[in-house]
């Protein structure tokens, strides 16, 4: 959804991240009226993903989900881990000390929450968020793009099952997609 809603944008010369695209422009643009057909745009991302795994050895890569990232549970050990490989791998690269790992994370995950929780006469807060006008919906799947979702997950696990990292995230997508498919038959 937030490509449809990015592609929205440029195809009306609308200003990045100021509108949601309406469900029938989701739909002409799911079905393929804009940008090819959701097999195509799936063909698309399965290419993008193996380029860039193909592009590195294991060894120099760090894969984490954006689900993992952006969690509460999940998020401050994972960038704390990210920190640690960037220090670690990258040349010149300094990151902030483990206490303040959380806190800049708690500041970049939670600033909806936290510009809330501020004095509204404080001058020096600025919010980065959306600004995306609009209805917020769930965009609709039929049960061939799940399948299609399904089979592209499928073939990135199988092809690189040595990435320990990368095959647990496809099977969490796995799941994820074959447990709303299966809810969607009924």
């Amino acid at each position: 959804p937030s490509f449809f809603n990015q592609n929205y944008e440029m195809k009306h010369k609308l200003q990045s991240h100021t509108r949601r695209g309406p469900d029938k422009e989701w739909v002409a643009f799911r079905d393929g009226g804009w940008t090819g057909t959701f097999q195509q745009k799936m063909g698309d991302w399965e290419t993008f993903v193996s380029y860039w795994l193909d592009k590195y050895a294991p060894e120099d890569l760090y894969i984490l989900s954006y689900e993992s990232l952006s969690a509460d549970e999940t998020g401050p050990a994972a960038t704390y881990d990210l920190a640690v490989y960037l220090e670690r791998s990258v040349e010149g690269v300094n990151v902030a000390s483990g206490e303040a790992i959380g806190c800049i994370w708690s500041e970049t995950v939670n600033y909806k929450k936290q510009q809330k929780e501020r004095d509204e006469n404080e001058k020096s807060w600025t919010a980065y968020m959306t600004l995306r006008a609009g209805k917020q919906s769930s965009r609709a799947y039929t049960t061939e793009h799940l399948a299609e979702v399904i089979y592209r997950l499928q073939r990135l696990r199988e092809k690189y099952q040595s990435n320990q990292a990368f095959e647990a995230i496809m099977i969490g997508y796995i799941e994820q997609v074959q447990t709303y498919h299966n809810a969607c038959r009924f």
